[in-house]
């Protein structure tokens, strides 16, 4: 029985290929940020990103020989959509005191209902790290403050894909 579970866990965390998605596509955008004038750059680069990065991801899922539950799945489905459309929205119209740190926020707050969705504590580790990350970046209002949150972000996202990568069987490509 507790292998079964083990191997349940590990079947319902495929969560390395989304997570090295968020490292590449966060990483990428600090120098993409100095290069085009970080705020008309960087939502540009967003624009086209955040958008390439689900549609990679969602394909990493319907290609995995072992599928979620219908209505999990639908769950996961959602909440990354509504995330997507959340975080281009406030990106775009908002314009207040916490404009730098609200997608990030969202983004945090999306990750953490996918980590429950997906019973992944990695994908839980970026989201917190995210929320927190952004919280102290609009307390202390660093120098640089988009570039300190998309370094810390996609480093530990990075971290915790290939904590998820370790736990891969070989052979087989999944968890």
């Amino acid at each position: 029985m507790t292998t079964l579970t083990r191997r349940g866990w590990k079947l319902a965390t495929p969560m390395w290929f989304p997570l090295l998605c968020v490292a590449v596509t966060v990483l990428a955008s600090v120098p993409v940020g100095v290069l085009l004038d970080s705020g008309i750059g960087i939502g540009w680069y967003w624009l086209v990103a955040s958008p390439l990065s689900a549609i990679v991801s969602g394909w990493y899922f319907t290609r995995r020989p072992t599928q979620m539950p219908d209505l999990r799945g639908l769950a996961v489905l959602f909440t990354g959509m509504g995330l997507l459309i959340a975080v281009g929205l406030i990106a775009w119209l908002y314009r207040g005191a916490w404009s730098l740190v609200a997608p990030w926020l969202v983004v945090g707050i999306g990750l953490a209902a996918l980590a429950v969705g997906m019973r992944s504590l990695a994908t839980a580790v970026v989201g917190g790290t995210a929320i927190a990350s952004a919280l102290v970046v609009a307390i202390v209002d660093p120098a640089h403050g988009y570039s300190w949150l998309a370094l810390i972000i996609g480093l530990v996202a990075a971290v915790a894909a290939a904590t998820e990568m370790l736990r891969i069987e070989p052979g087989t490509g999944h968890g």
